[in-house]
C-alpha cells in the first residue's frame, strides 16, 4: 500500500500499529468509528491528497494532522488536539479540509532500551 499522502494515520500503519484495513475516511463530514487516540489527516480535497499520494509532490491546497479526542454534541463536531497547542471542539470542514483519513492504533507499543522498539 502506498501511504504517502497519509501522514500520521500512513506512518500508524507503517510502524506496525494498524493495518491498512483500519483505515477510515470521509469527505462529507467526520470519519465514523474513531476512538480517542485515533489519528487523522485531513486535506482540502481527494484531488491533492491523490497529488501527493500518486506523485509524492503536488500543490496540495491546505493539510492538517491532529488527535482524535472524541466527537463532539452536535453534528460534525468532534474533540482533537494538534499543534496549535490546545485541545477543542472543531466543526467540519476544519480549514475547508473536506478529505478526513484517520486510523485508530490498535496495537501497544513497548520502547525497549537498547532495541527500538517491540511490538
Amino acid at each position: 500500500m502506498n501511504l504517502l499522502g497519509l501522514g500520521a494515520p500512513g506512518a500508524t500503519i507503517h510502524a506496525g500499529l494498524a493495518d491498512e484495513n483500519d483505515l477510515v475516511e470521509s469527505d462529507s463530514g467526520w470519519p465514523r468509528g474513531l476512538a480517542p487516540g485515533a489519528l487523522l489527516q485531513l486535506w482540502a480535497d481527494r484531488d491533492s491528497y491523490i497529488g501527493v499520494r500518486d506523485h509524492g509532490r503536488g500543490k496540495p491546497r491546505v493539510g492538517h494532522s491532529c488527535v482524535f479526542l472524541g466527537y463532539g454534541d452536535g453534528k460534525n463536531r468532534i474533540r482533537i488536539a494538534d499543534q496549535v497547542g490546545t485541545r477543542r471542539t472543531v466543526i467540519y470542514p476544519l480549514s475547508d479540509c473536506e478529505l478526513a483519513i484517520g486510523v485508530n492504533p490498535g496495537r501497544a507499543v513497548v520502547f525497549h532500551s537498547g532495541t527500538g522498539y517491540r511490538l
